[in-house]
């Protein structure tokens, strides 16, 4: 029931509900209604119960600015569950390397140490190069003063770490909406009525919401129902192939390792002192072929593909032949020496073996939403932008947008705004959509930058990239913004 007590404690004056908007019983969002008797309300509400959908409702629900408004997690999973690996040995596939900022973030929502930590790891070096020039980078922690470039976490801890902080502290702040269906497709209000709530119709019950923010991730429903913006940007013709591989722990494992093929670059990314997280930018012919392939032929491509020439790589996966990859491996390394002229150690650890069922791949795409507001409807995280993975700032992207909308929320609060007005909103906007489309240019260009090996680019790339290697000042500019202790404009 629309609880006007509460309206007028903030001294927002609850509109009535109009007999017209009763009878578009088909919308999912319409003006208010005459009889609000199976409807609930809620100052924000929340489609979505991701990571950024996840973190938001922590960040609302302990913000003493907003302890008289009421907020609602709407989610079609079934939220109450949590994350329990196979074995204490066992990886999920899905990870991400969270920067400092983002950590910081986490810790303020006390979200970061209900993640164990044995499943959060640091890397303190990370080491880049082109296989088609000499050119390479290296970074460490220590030129920024920092603990660590950045921390990897498997997403399912992430997620159950942020539920149980939800559940166990702030269950009497925030109503949550689990195994949840928005039955109809979303109607915007465009009659120009600046108090007509969106209305979310779940089937059994409604939820009017003064804003309603989407966390709804790359297929959002708010953002092509309300938003009604364009999600522009493009295919890049290549799927991320993702793999769990155990390495030699006799080699240490606090480096991310990245090496830019023409395919797409190959990265490896430290999660223990024994397992790492396999990322490959391919073709899809390619991924598809490495995927299906046994396991010690897989490891052997894996070693191989962090020092081979990228001719060689080209043979084992662009060959219609059914070759043994991990003989021919074995006969190259004992011909070419290991085939490579950098030294043995810039290489990441050699790769033992891989987990089963760790092998998955998925499509790259570069998107950006041209409106992150609408009329009471905002985006956040994957449902305003899509980035490439190379440079993994994708989620940490999200969370700077929950942490921003988040302030802007408890800003407008504290003075008795109404959060779903349209200056509030666009707030965020001004401040997060420059921030996002400055990385996400980034990481385009450098995908084409080092997506060819044509002699004239490859020699710019190197002298480029060596250079940048020498200019310390330059270097950790980029490494401050990259792990979001400064802005990139």
């Amino acid at each position: 029931m629309l609880p006007t007590l509460a309206a007028t404690v903030r001294g927002l004056a609850a509109r009535p509900w109009t007999a017209a908007a009763a009878a578009s019983a088909t919308r999912a969002v319409v003006t208010c209604s005459h009889r609000p008797f199976s409807t609930d309300y809620a100052d924000v509400a929340i489609l979505g119960s991701g990571v950024a959908g996840a973190a938001l409702a922590c960040a609302l629900a302990q913000a003493p600015e907003l302890a008289a408004h009421k907020l609602a997690l709407i989610d079609s999973a079934d939220l109450t569950r949590r994350y329990a690996p196979a074995t204490d040995d066992h990886w999920s596939n899905r990870v991400v390397s969270l920067t400092p900022r983002s950590v910081h973030f986490l810790q303020e929502l006390g979200v970061w140490d209900a993640i164990p930590s044995a499943r959060r790891h640091p890397y303190e070096h990370m080491k880049v190069w082109d296989a088609c020039s000499n050119g390479r980078a290296d970074f460490s922690a220590e030129t920024v003063s920092s603990p660590a470039i950045a921390y990897m976490v498997e997403v399912p801890y992430l997620q159950s770490a942020l539920l149980e902080v939800l559940h166990a502290q702030h269950a009497d702040r925030i109503t949550v909406h689990s195994n949840a269906t928005v039955a109809t497709p979303l109607a915007r209000d465009d009659s120009g009525d600046t108090d007509a709530y969106p209305l979310l119709d779940l089937g059994s019950e409604k939820i009017a919401a003064r804003v309603l923010v989407g966390s709804d991730g790359a297929q959002s429903r708010v953002r092509s129902d309300l938003v009604r913006t364009s999600f522009f940007g493009r295919d890049y013709g290549r799927v991320g192939l993702v793999a769990t591989v155990a390495i030699d722990p006799t080699q240490g494992n606090a480096t991310a390792w990245q090496r830019f093929l023409p395919t797409g670059p190959l990265a490896m990314l430290p999660l223990s002192e024994t397992h790492s997280s396999l990322v490959w930018t391919l073709p899809p012919a390619m991924a598809a072929k490495a995927a299906a392939l046994p396991e010690d032929q897989f490891v052997a491509l894996v070693n191989a593909a962090f020092f081979y020439p990228p001719a060689e790589l080209a043979v084992f996966l662009g060959n219609e032949l059914e070759l043994d990859i991990a003989e021919e491996v074995e006969w190259r390394d004992e011909v070419y020496e290991h085939g490579v002229d950098l030294d043995r150690v810039v290489l990441p650890p050699y790769v033992e073996a891989v987990q089963d069922g760790s092998r998955a791949a998925f499509p790259l795409r570069l998107r950006h939403a041209m409106e992150y507001t609408a009329h009471r409807a905002v985006l956040v995280g994957d449902a305003a932008h899509l980035i490439h993975p190379l440079a993994g700032q994708g989620l940490n992207l999200g969370l700077g947008d929950v942490e921003c909308l988040s302030r802007t929320f408890r800003a407008a609060a504290s003075t008795g705004q109404d959060l779903g007005h349209a200056h509030v909103l666009e707030a965020y906007s001004r401040e997060r959509y420059p921030v996002n489309a400055a990385m996400l240019t980034a990481c385009d260009a450098l995908h084409h930058l080092f997506g060819t090996d044509a002699a004239p680019v490859a020699w710019i790339r190197s002298f480029g990239l060596n250079r940048f290697n020498q200019l310390d000042l330059v270097k950790r500019t980029v490494m401050r913004a990259t792990m979001g202790e400064v802005s990139m404009l």
